[in-house]
């Protein structure tokens, strides 16, 4: 077996003797090898990685902080660096927020991250990492911080919204995104109503979420990256098939060119042969054909006013 089947393998045992302040004999030969890799491997990210995360695992975070920095200073090849650094400072945050001693030692690494990092990377990750270890509200004021010094991107607000519907705090979500729109330009304001629109319909009330929707498209009503959102949402949801076929049926009617006519009715095809039967699969084709030869008749008629 590997080194983290032998590691994982002894984990339960492992967090006993961790209580009591003490490593059982059993993991140094698994320590050893890891950390021979390392030296082996002085260049790979993930070798030195599963080093801190077994170090954490088993109560020796002195250990694995010095890790940490030897792991970084070998990190030289230029194209993929950038990305090696981050996850060893990655595997430094969540150290820290599972086996620190206190939040401040949190602060320290993730402050020391963000200037030797792409902030944004950084922000987004130690979330990511709080909401595994299933602390929320760290997740959350990681991402009120985000907010505020990275506002102008949309990625951050998306996150936040997310994190916040998936742990039923949907009264805040909602103004999540209402507080978005006086920070992102207006062009970027429909993609975050989409979010919060999937979040609604998937989270909280799906009525909400519809709502959301219809008020997009009754502004962008060419917007058929959003009428996909919508029709998917519906279909996934199998009370809601029937529905999905009702706005499907809408968007057989807006006026679009013929390309993109084209990908609505092959997405009504693909609709049926999955939730309908073949009536239904027939029924679009047919109503396919119809509308291409209206759109070559009117083509052909306006070539013979322009002929004469």
């Amino acid at each position: 077996s590997s080194d983290d089947d032998v590691i994982m393998g002894e984990e339960t045992q492992s967090e006993r003797n961790i209580t009591c302040g003490k490593v059982a004999d059993r993991f140094g030969e698994a320590g050893n090898r890891l950390k021979i890799a390392c030296e082996n491997k002085k260049e790979d990210p993930k070798a030195w990685v599963t080093y801190i995360k077994y170090l954490g695992r088993t109560g020796r975070l002195q250990e694995a902080r010095k890790a940490g920095e030897n792991g970084l200073g070998h990190q030289v090849n230029e194209q993929e660096s950038a990305e090696a650094k981050l996850k060893i400072w990655e595997a430094l945050i969540e150290l820290e927020i599972l086996y620190g001693e206190n939040e401040d030692s949190v602060k320290q690494v993730f402050k020391h991250a963000c200037i030797r990092n792409d902030p944004l990377q950084v922000y987004l990750r130690t979330a990511e990492i709080y909401k595994k270890a299933d602390k929320i509200e760290g997740a959350m004021g990681i991402f009120r911080e985000a907010t505020k010094k990275l506002k102008c991107n949309k990625n951050v607000w998306i996150k936040y919204i997310e994190l916040l519907f998936e742990n039923r705090k949907f009264a805040l979500g909602s103004k999540v995104m209402t507080d978005s729109f006086a920070c992102l330009p207006d062009r970027e304001h429909v993609d975050i109503i989409v979010k919060t629109a999937q979040m609604e319909f998937t989270f909280g009330e799906s009525e909400r979420g519809i709502t959301l929707l219809e008020n997009v498209l009754s502004t962008y009503p060419k917007r058929l990256d959003v009428w996909d959102v919508y029709v998917d949402l519906l279909a996934t949801s199998q009370t809601n098939v029937e529905d999905a076929r009702k706005v499907l049926e809408r968007m057989t009617c807006l006026q679009l060119n013929k390309f993109k006519m084209k990908s609505v009715f092959k997405k009504f095809v693909e609709f049926e042969e999955k939730y309908g039967d073949v009536s239904g699969v027939e029924a679009v084709k047919q109503k396919a054909m119809e509308y291409v030869r209206r759109v070559n008749n009117i083509e052909s008629d306006e070539n013979q006013m322009n002929e004469d």
